[in-house]
């Protein structure tokens, strides 16, 4: 198959009955998936069948799909409703945290400690961020995710999840509020008072 080709264009070729092109846009998005459903708290082999579920259900709705729309933003809200089932249906089960890898929620620390011991502080710093991340309110944490580790713009990420910008922004706030408030060693600038912006 193309590996060249853009994920929209292999959607096309999807919508097209192109099974091959599918599978290669499943492989490509798959691990994105992973993470994506595991930083809004899913253990890892729920992630990976949320992931599953999340590519059944694009192939099953790829005539819906807009050849105009990128197709990552467009995967990301079904895999929120994949993962709003899933959670409906296990709000009680509750989850461990695990390290996820990928760029770190809040700025480096002005302190880091450099030699052997980096890579070992790095990783419990992500620990801990991806912790407090998880015990976000579920519509902040999906903001926050959205927003900070897909790097959606806000307007993009009011697409994914059906509100209005706005909320998003006022979502967003609260969340750093309260990552900063867990986490105030990790924030230099947690101390300073911020306003909420209006919806």
């Amino acid at each position: 198959m193309r590996s060249e080709a853009s994920d929209e264009a292999l959607m096309s070729d999807a919508q097209s009955g192109c099974e091959a092109a599918f599978h290669e846009l499943a492989l490509r998005l798959r691990p994105r998936l992973v993470r994506f459903v595991g930083r809004l708290g899913a253990d890892a082999a729920t992630a990976q069948d949320l992931a599953q579920d999340t590519l059944l259900r694009l192939w099953l709705r790829r005539g819906a799909y807009q050849r105009r729309r990128l197709v990552w933003p467009y995967v990301l809200a079904i895999a929120r409703h994949a993962w709003a089932d899933h959670y409906a249906r296990h709000r009680e089960t509750p989850c461990r945290p695990t390290l996820v890898a990928g760029r770190s929620a809040l700025r480096p620390h002005p302190d880091r400690v450099a030699g052997p011991e980096a890579a070992l502080l790095e990783g419990y710093r992500r620990f801990r961020i991806e912790r407090a991340v998880r015990a976000l309110p579920e519509p902040e944490r999906q903001v926050f995710v959205l927003a900070h580790y897909e790097q959606l713009a806000y307007r993009e990420v009011a697409q994914v999840m059906g509100i209005a910008e706005g909320t998003v922004k006022s979502r967003m706030f609260r969340a750093v509020r309260a990552l900063r408030a867990a986490l105030p060693d990790l924030d230099p600038d947690s101390r300073k008072p911020e306003e909420e912006p209006t919806p």
